[in-house]
């Protein structure tokens, strides 16, 4: 991709998991063009420090959401201010942690932007429900072990919204679950797994701040992980997986050493 600081262009791009050197390089690149960028409560602020250190230009730096029971600024008020910048004349970036489509209400925001004739490019990230698990040494897929994987949003996933997931057909059809956004719901998602055929003995693996340095496991079974979570302290954001994969997480954590 040729990089041209276009002006009225809109980047929408995908920070990746956390770590900061784990964003695209040609999101990177983007970045460097930028005037305005707009960026979530998730992104690592280290992309954003060394972004600065290399720009010698003025860009003005906005955060914006997400955290729950808590927005800085709303969905509607966020794409009101890209085309606020973006109607002045100047290159916008919306930057996301992890993927900008997945989970992340950037579909929201690509399809109102194109409403208004506006130019939209989207630059991809890792996603945390791959990333979290693949980071720490739980393969997601392995011939002997795991033949399918569902990617559920736990905002979703309360007893106000059932109607919006078919939790039979998924739990029945899927050997893994990962679930974003899922803590706060986990109780009615365990529940729902049981009523469907999932026994307490399944394992579960919670991922907390995905790749950054704080980073804590929580490794249970569909019996325990409850206990586990309030005995712990354990809270969000995490990523939840639910299946057989989680178990080699133990054949491989003896000798695995993550990259820091």
């Amino acid at each position: 991709m040729k990089i041209i600081n276009r002006k009225r262009q809109v980047y929408l791009i995908g920070a990746g998991p956390g770590k900061d050197d784990l964003i695209s390089i040609i999101g990177n690149k983007i970045l460097k063009t930028a005037d305005v960028i707009i960026y979530d409560s998730l992104v690592n602020p280290k992309i954003l420090h060394n972004n600065y250190k290399f720009n010698n230009k003025s860009i003005k730096y906005i955060k914006v959401k997400k955290k729950r029971d808590y927005q800085s600024l709303g969905q509607i008020s966020i794409i009101k201010l890209i085309l606020y910048y973006n109607q002045k004349n100047l290159c916008v970036i919306r930057l996301k942690s992890g993927d900008p489509l997945l989970f992340a209400r950037g579909g929201e925001e690509l399809v109102e932007l194109l409403g208004h004739d506006v130019k939209v490019q989207v630059i991809p990230g890792i996603t945390s429900g791959i990333s979290a698990y693949s980071y720490n040494g739980i393969p997601l897929s392995h011939r002997k072990w795991n033949s399918s994987i569902t990617l559920i949003s736990g905002e979703l996933a309360s007893s106000n919204n059932i109607n919006e997931i078919n939790w039979q057909n998924i739990i029945i059809g899927s050997a893994s679950l990962i679930i974003y956004m899922g803590v706060h719901n986990l109780c009615f998602i365990i529940d729902n797994c049981k009523r469907y055929g999932k026994n307490n003995e399944i394992p579960i693996a919670l991922i907390r701040w995905n790749t950054w340095k704080q980073q804590e496991e929580l490794i249970g079974t569909i019996g325990t992980i409850l206990t586990q979570i309030y005995d712990n302290n354990f809270g969000p954001p995490a990523i939840i997986l639910i299946g057989p994969m989680v178990e080699l997480r133990a054949i491989i954590k003896a000798k695995y050493k993550r990259f820091k």
